[in-house]
């Protein structure tokens, strides 16, 4: 089945807007939510997402071109037994499949990696702690000086 993806609905609906960038060619394979295009306005950039899994059968614009509202830029081949492959899917979805077909959870080596983040991120939340520690303090002397 092929599905027409359209410029989404604009507010100005009669003003041109222009396809910014494309992220995809024909002949390439898609998945719901992968971003297909984005199309520039005067305010905002808005990504155009896939509505299904299939692949890319035709792409009327280039980038840069001015298009309108509902346009019909691309041609999706809807091929709902495509799925994500292992290199795109989020890591807890690979652990739960690992979990449901008996297949070895990562191991600690793939846990190291992880470990400086959590070493930055207490930095960080401490550097905001003592930040605003720091901004209130200042806030309360500034006020008793005024008085």
């Amino acid at each position: 089945m092929t599905t027409e993806i359209a410029v989404p609905a604009l507010p100005q609906s009669n003003d041109p807007v222009k396809i910014a960038r494309i992220h995809v060619t024909p002949g390439q394979q898609v998945h719901i939510d992968d971003i297909l295009f984005e199309v520039e306005t005067d305010k905002v950039v808005l990504e155009v997402p896939a509505s299904a899994h299939g692949i890319i059968e035709k792409i009327d614009v280039v980038e840069q071109q001015q298009v309108i509202s509902q346009q019909v830029v691309m041609i999706l081949n809807e091929s709902p037994q495509l799925e994500p492959t292992a290199a795109f899917e989020p890591s807890f979805i690979s652990a739960t499949r690992a979990r449901q077909t008996n297949i070895e959870e990562p191991t600690s080596q793939h846990i190291v990696a992880a470990r400086p983040e959590t070493q930055h991120s207490s930095k960080i939340d401490s550097a905001i702690f003592y930040g605003l520690v720091g901004l209130v303090l200042g806030i309360f002397i500034t006020v008793l000086m005024m008085d």
